[in-house]
């Protein structure tokens, strides 16, 4: 690809011990929530899928919203003694060494 990413197709398939059997292959896997897209909400380019997943969000917030922060106070920057210092000067510049 031009930004250097590969793509590649599945060569192989997860096996369930417990269950005897393959796990996701050639069955998909099923969705927490089910929402059924319309033909008429995609030609009005309504996403029903994005709405449902922005409702649940919303309804998982509202049963446990995020915590409360409380910012720290601002740290004080220490404080350099500029007082001590010498002036050198040199034909082309003036140095200042602290």
């Amino acid at each position: 690809m031009v930004d250097g990413g590969a793509m590649t197709a599945p060569d192989n398939g997860i096996f369930d011990p417990m269950q005897n059997k393959w796990v996701g292959e050639n069955m998909g896997i099923a969705p927490d929530v089910e929402q059924k897209i319309s033909a008429a909400a995609v030609s009005k380019g309504k996403d029903l899928q994005l709405e449902k997943a922005v409702e649940e969000a919303l309804k998982l917030l509202e049963k446990e919203p995020w915590p409360s922060v409380t910012k720290p106070p601002y740290s004080t920057p220490g404080k350099k003694n500029y007082t001590s210092y010498r002036k050198i000067n040199l034909p082309t510049q003036t140095l200042l060494i602290i």
